[in-house]
């Protein structure tokens, strides 16, 4: 919440103007005029509520998916206190009904609070997907890392120019794993490791254990098309 200084700020010297205007101008102190402030007061609350919400996690992308939060808040204070100003200089001369006054605060609260509710549920929703789906396709980006780190490392031209071929294949693969490919994809892996040894000291094991790799990729493709 740090970083919304300003904005809290801002949004308490509103407030302590308008507690200033209600009470130091001679007004009738009416129940209008206390309701009003309460209101007011209550919805500098939730603006707060708002800011947590929309500052609670700490990455980039949780702010981001937060400023609707944010948004939300803003506009509603501004909201509930343009209403219960109108609402208690309209009481200090006609007599407003204060069950319109009570509908009308309940009804912007009860909105605001619901909205801010859908809005950070919708956000960790976004969140919890982006994590499963990082999860499903954390082996295959290994796996590309590993191949990368391969190629950068080998000297042998046809080894080199074999693990480039392999490369474009993981490169067009399905990166999401499912629950038929994992131990495919650990073999794979450990197919890797065992053509690193291979990499610029004997060229004819290297190439066939990229080709078992390859038949391996193709093999693991097909058990997740088949695993959706």
């Amino acid at each position: 919440m740090k970083k919304y200084w300003k904005e809290i700020a801002a949004a308490g010297i509103v407030l302590a103007l308008i507690n200033m205007f209600y009470f130091l101008i001679p007004f009738r102190h009416t129940i209008s005029l206390f309701l009003g402030d309460g209101f007011t007061c209550a919805g500098f609350g939730m603006l707060i509520y708002a800011i947590y919400l929309s500052s609670v996690r700490e990455d980039a992308r949780s702010r981001f998916l937060g400023w609707p939060v944010l948004r939300t808040g803003g506009w509603f204070y501004v909201s509930i206190l343009l209403v219960n100003f109108f609402l208690v200089i309209l009481g200090q001369f006609l007599l407003v009904p204060l069950w319109l006054q009570l509908f009308a605060n309940l009804a912007l609260l009860g909105v605001e609070c619901l909205l801010l509710l859908a809005l950070d549920s919708g956000r960790d929703f976004v969140e919890t997907q982006k994590q499963k789906r990082d999860q499903r396709m954390a082996g295959m980006q290994q796996l590309c890392e590993k191949i990368r780190a391969l190629e950068m490392q080998c000297e042998d031209p046809l080894l080199l120019e074999a693990i480039g071929r392999l490369k474009r294949e993981f490169r067009y693969s399905d990166p999401n794993s499912s629950a038929g490919s994992i131990e495919i994809e650990e073999k794979m892996r450990e197919e890797l490791n065992e053509l690193e040894k291979y990499l610029n000291t004997d060229t004819g094991k290297g190439l066939q254990s990229i080709e078992r790799i390859s038949r391996m990729l193709k093999f693991r493709n097909q058990q997740v098309i088949q695993g959706k």
